[in-house]
């Protein structure tokens, strides 16, 4: 099998080489036009260029063909021309799909063997490179198309179009690759037969083929499912009940927001992230205030459990010192009361903080993050995954395998032997 890049060079040499009077239909039907003549419009003349038919003639007469047509090159007309040959194959209706080359973006500084590799995961079996060379001062620009086959990765037919002059029909795919290409490249081309192509087909799935098995294994991959859980105990009550949201086949879990983001709903992820924000700050908040204020009650000094205050009995004589044991007395006695009023306000204090942190704490449970209820989440999700076949060109009927239902229990069990823990899960 030749090499790829050889038979393009050699197309390319020997079609970028050949004289303008070669590359015409024939050099005395064409007049030669004024010198002074207006120049005709360019896009028009690229049109004349490649009727529809005969530029298909240098594909596989199939209705399953599927092919794109690339501009490569740096010349300013490129991609008028490529726009031209894809716009009039498609036209034709020989065609199963004709693609644009949108996907490849820039090929402009791309040797076609480059080009080719940038392009395998395009759901066609052949691709048609572009490029558009100029003949000489005052000579309209000649088109060279490559035409490659994916499967065996060789160039199977080559055709070459001066701009206002109509391309020559092939009259044999692969064995007469296109008007003005040489005998050597074109005997090079014609070793890719037809009939190894057709084995290349029997021996390897069709490209589409391929490609439907990666949009399906993409899906199988990235489809969003929810798992439900149901908690019951040993008596077949429901105990609890809980949903977890997963990604693709291999079950990674997702968080809410990132659930949220992951089917395109931002403006939800950002609600439920300031609502959760609002739930843990005020729950914090309202444990840390029940909290303190139950310390700051708690510890406050009780005058009559914690008697430190100065004994006027030790210290006076009351029938010898009445006035200073008096005196003493009426001191411990403020004190006591001072104590006991600072006291009874930590109290006071402590507990209404308690309460004000306990109400808090409670208002925080009773917030719901979630912007939306669980059967909209689930229908959100299904229209993410619809949305992901579409763009996958995937039938709708494609299941979503993850998706499960399913509850347990766990109790005690026990006999004369000894005992245990029973779970049981029911799907």
């Amino acid at each position: 099998m030749p090499n790829r890049r050889l038979i393009a060079s050699l197309l390319t040499l020997s079609l970028a080489s050949t004289p303008t009077a070669v590359l015409a239909q024939d050099p005395g039907s064409t007049e030669t036009e004024p010198q002074d003549a207006e120049q005709p419009d360019a896009r028009s003349e690229w049109t004349k260029s490649f009727p529809g038919d005969a530029a298909a003639s240098y594909f596989p007469t199939s209705s399953k063909v599927r092919t794109v047509v690339v501009a490569a090159g740096e010349h300013a007309e490129v991609d008028m021309a490529t726009d031209v040959l894809e716009e009039a194959l498609r036209n034709t209706g020989k065609f199963k799909l004709v693609m644009n080359d949108d996907m490849l973006a820039d090929n402009s500084k791309l040797d076609d063997e480059q080009i080719f590799a940038k392009a395998k995961h395009l759901p066609v079996r052949y691709m048609a490179i572009v490029r558009v060379f100029d003949a000489g001062a005052g000579q309209p620009p000649t088109a060279v198309v490559t035409i490659y086959d994916k499967v065996s990765s060789e160039a199977v037919a080559a055709m070459s179009a001066t701009r206002g002059v109509p391309v020559e029909a092939s009259a044999e795919v692969a064995s007469s690759p296109g008007s003005g290409v040489s005998k050597k490249a074109a005997e090079a081309v014609a070793e890719t037969t037809e009939e190894q192509v057709e084995q290349a087909e029997a021996d390897d799935p069709s490209l589409s083929d391929r490609e439907l098995a990666r949009a399906k294994q993409e899906y199988l991959e990235n489809y969003i499912w929810f798992e439900d859980v149901t908690a019951v105990n040993q008596y077949g009550s429901v105990v609890g009940q809980w949903s977890n949201v997963y990604r693709g086949k291999y079950k990674k879990p997702l968080a809410v927001d990132e659930f949220y983001e992951e089917i395109g709903r931002s403006d939800l992820a950002d609600d439920y992230n300031k609502k959760r924000a609002l739930k843990y700050g005020l729950f914090g908040v309202g444990v840390a205030v029940a909290i303190g204020g139950a310390a700051y009650g708690m510890t406050a000094k009780d005058p009559w459990l914690d008697i430190d205050y100065v004994d006027c009995d030790a210290k006076y004589d009351w029938y010898e010192q009445e006035a200073q044991y008096n005196a003493c007395q009426d001191r411990v006695e403020a004190a006591i009361e001072k104590d006991q009023e600072i006291y009874d306000t930590r109290q006071r204090n402590g507990w209404i903080l308690f309460g004000a942190g306990s109400l808090v704490y409670l208002g925080s449970l009773l917030i719901n993050p979630h912007p939306v209820e669980l059967s909209e989440a689930k229908r959100l999700a299904d229209k993410h995954n619809q949305r992901l076949k579409r763009r996958l060109g995937l039938a709708d009927a494609l299941a979503d395998e993850q998706a499960s239902n399913y509850s347990w229990s766990i109790d005690a069990t026990g006999n004369a032997d000894g005992g245990g823990l029973r779970l049981r899960v029911e799907f």
